[in-house]
């Protein structure tokens, strides 16, 4: 894991800026985009550590069903700008997190997009699976 130290927070702010930049940069040759990640979805990332990530992506209003019509409204609203920086919510799962994880999900970390099989039987290999379709690293 990488953990990087700043002197400032404002030091931090513009490193996180620059990264962005960076991702939606590469976003615009990137084989999988944005509008291809509808809510139901199904991918695959991977990371050097933890190794195979499958996600599907949930869209907004995430997984509590129990909000008021203006919490609902804000978060619709917090995910329209999310996705215009290139973000979508997800639920990701792998094999240190079998049970699934909430979070934003850059488009440039999706590697491929799976089938609802190839996810499902991920799920039955405990996370640890690659799909039986190509996947080029």
């Amino acid at each position: 894991m990488h953990f990087q130290a700043f002197d400032t927070f404002e030091d931090m702010l513009a490193a996180i800026d620059t990264a962005l930049a960076n991702a939606n940069e590469v976003a615009k040759t990137h084989p999988i985009k944005i509008e291809m990640l509808l809510p139901g979805t199904k991918f695959l990332m991977v990371d050097k550590e933890a190794g195979e990530i499958f996600g599907e992506v949930i869209g907004h209003a995430g997984p509590d069903t129990d909000l008021t019509d203006e919490e609902r409204e804000y978060d619709r609203q917090q995910a329209e700008e999310s996705l215009k920086q290139g973000f979508v919510f997800a639920r990701c799962y792998g094999w240190g997190c079998p049970d699934g994880e909430y979070g934003d999900v850059h488009v440039v970390t999706v590697l491929k997009i799976l089938t609802d099989e190839d996810f499902a039987a991920a799920r039955e290999a405990s996370w640890r699976f690659v799909p039986r379709s190509e996947v080029s690293l």
